[in-house]
């Protein structure tokens, strides 16, 4: 997997690879990471699964356990420096919650922020998005056009007899891959 400049998105069911792709990205990164956990999935053993010799002082975890931290902590980020990835598993989480109570939450606000961050700090981002199901049975990333219009990259996971990465914006591609520590093999 190749992350691009601006935010990149993975979503699909649950159990489709999202985290450990995260992780993975995490693991590979030369320099200082900012994972922010919403969903308390975040692993050093596994970092250190797919990177014997990842830094692991140089990724720092945040755990969001709310829409509203959540939306503190994106605000937050523009007063860091020299960082070369967000990560945020996953973004979709609480506003899902908050959207089902009928809170309207605001996740534009959060878009705009990220998408500053990596014009005015130079980083790249990486979100993971949870899914519902459209009425023709498609798995769509909860946040449905904010999703699709901030992000440069979009990447569908599913998996139903093996695991597919497809990538859906902004040059459709399809890959088969496996998930094997200490790699991410696709095949």
């Amino acid at each position: 997997m190749q992350l691009i400049e601006g935010i990149n998105c993975i979503y699909g069911p649950s159990a489709t690879g999202k985290t450990n792709l995260c992780l993975f990205e995490a693991s590979r990164s030369k320099g200082k990471v900012i994972f922010i956990d919403t969903e308390n999935t975040f692993s050093a053993d596994r970092i250190k699964d797919f990177n014997k010799d990842a830094n692991l002082d140089n990724i720092y975890l945040i755990k969001a356990d709310s829409f509203e931290k959540q939306a503190k902590i994106i605000r937050e980020l523009e007063l860091i420096k020299n960082v070369n990835l967000v990560i945020i598993d996953s973004l979709t989480k609480f506003y899902r919650k908050e959207f089902q109570e009928k809170n309207n939450p605001n996740l534009l606000e959060q878009f705009k922020l990220l998408r500053n961050l990596y014009k005015t700090k130079g980083c790249k981002v990486l979100i993971t998005s949870q899914v519902y199901t459209n009425m023709e049975g498609k798995n769509l990333p909860v946040g449905g056009k904010l999703i699709h219009n901030f992000s440069k990259q979009l990447i569908s996971l599913s998996h139903e007899k093996e695991r597919i990465f497809e990538i859906i914006k902004p040059n459709e591609k399809k890959h088969v891959f496996c998930i094997e520590t200490p790699i991410i093999r696709f095949l």
